[in-house]
């Protein structure tokens, strides 16, 4: 028997958050609470992998045992193991309590994608062939392996229904765009409460009878990667958890502060620590400041890169695009928004143009009084493609124009 080669670890899709749930052309889920797990099969073995790529296989032995009897070749998949409470919620405190115990018999492998089957790359596939394909070779004996069902109803009624289940919310996927690795629109994520991870960057001194520390100081990268002060959290730690945390922050003091204080904050006898540990927090709102207001420790993140800890922002969905006009950016009208630029990599019309606006600083300068050509694709980038070096009738009248000679009797109109 010929052994196949084992599929190599796949960067996972991110999902972005989003101020309400999408309306039409899209697949929603329940949001879980747990750690994303990229799995890779072949030969019968099987690997289990962090969204960081982490090989986390013998952490997880019952849910690889059963990855290992699936009859698919060389497979990735994709989701997030859970463990479960008796009314049906995924609980992260309880994860890591099984985790802590060395006990992954009562945890769920819920998956909601496949990238590789049988040596055919799916990623280029749309999200429902994906859900097709995994539908197909998920098991139907009950074993630590599930799929990740869509969730029927008005989108309108969704994310209500699921808050009042006390989900963690809904992500919604493009049923008709590729995977791409990385955090993108063709996913989003609408949450009944706000939380998100934050970077431990010190310790206040406990009071009374508390054992461990009082409070943790939390920051996130600002958006030139700097770590921004952003409040302290004291409440949500068991004793076990207090111990078990101080006793890990005190292999990473340092005398130097980890970030700058706000002038109006001040915290007496402050033990900073190398921003190393990710913690995930809920709260209730961000304050004017910056702050997370009424937060609670919820648990540590080892799969999450304390680099990449981020505020994360909602995007806006409200209806902009009707059946004539497009969406406006910057005051620029953006005809069929939606339209797929590169398939390979899902990247759209929009994504485009956000990321003009967002290098434009950068780019513009040395595009200053210069000249410009066209490279005019009708048919997509992978097709015949022209260069349009003139400025001509029916163009948009927003360009500054130069007329160059460019023989002794013929002049071109540039942009």
């Amino acid at each position: 028997m010929t052994l196949k080669k084992m599929p190599k670890f796949i960067a996972p899709q991110l999902a972005t958050l989003a101020e309400r749930v999408p309306d039409d052309r899209w697949i929603h889920e329940i949001k879980f609470d747990g750690y994303r797990a990229i799995s890779c099969i072949a030969n019968r073995e099987a690997r289990i992998f962090t969204r960081s790529g982490q090989d986390w296989t013998d952490r997880f032995p019952t849910i690889a045992a059963d990855l290992r009897e699936l009859d698919v070749g060389p497979a990735v998949l994709d989701g997030e193991i859970v463990r479960l409470l008796a009314s049906g919620v995924s609980s992260f405190q309880g994860l890591q309590n099984a985790l802590k115990q060395g006990d992954d018999r009562q945890l769920v492998y819920y998956l909601f994608d496949v990238l590789e089957l049988g040596g055919e790359d799916l990623k280029i596939r749309s999200q429902r062939e994906r859900t097709e394909r995994l539908q197909k070779i998920l098991p139907k004996a009950k074993c630590s392996l599930r799929l990740s069902e869509g969730i029927s109803g008005k989108h309108v009624d969704i994310l209500a229904e699921a808050c009042r289940q006390k989900l963690e919310g809904i992500v919604s996927k493009k049923i008709d765009q590729p995977y791409v690795s990385g955090r993108n629109r063709n996913w989003l994520k609408t949450k009944c409460h706000l939380e998100q991870e934050f970077v431990i960057v010190g310790f206040s001194k406990p009071k009374g009878t508390r054992q461990g520390f009082g409070a943790l100081l939390m920051a996130v990268r600002d958006d030139q990667g700097s770590l921004r002060y952003a409040g302290m959290v004291g409440t949500g730690f068991s004793h076990q958890s207090l111990r078990d945390i101080h006793e890990r922050l005190s292999t990473l003091e340092q005398s130097e502060p980890t970030v700058k204080l706000p002038r109006t904050i001040r915290i007496p006898h402050v033990h900073w620590v190398k921003p190393m540990l990710v913690a995930e927090v809920e709260f209730t709102e961000w304050t004017s400041d910056g702050f997370a207001r009424h937060p609670s420790f919820k648990g540590l993140r080892e799969d999450k890169p304390a680099e990449e800890v981020t505020r994360e922002k909602p995007i806006p969905l409200s209806p902009r695009r009707g059946k004539k006009k497009g969406e406006v950016l910057e005051g620029i009208e953006l005809t069929h928004p939606d339209k797929v630029l590169y398939p390979e990599q899902g990247i759209t019309k929009r994504d485009l143009a956000e990321y003009y606006l967002k290098v434009a600083n950068r780019m513009l300068p040395h595009l200053h009084d210069r000249p410009l050509s066209f490279v005019r694709c009708p048919e997509g980038h992978a097709k015949s493609c022209f260069y349009q070096k003139h400025l001509n009738e029916g163009m948009p009248d927003v360009f500054d124009t130069v007329t160059i000679q460019e023989s002794d009797d013929e002049k071109g109109v540039y942009a």
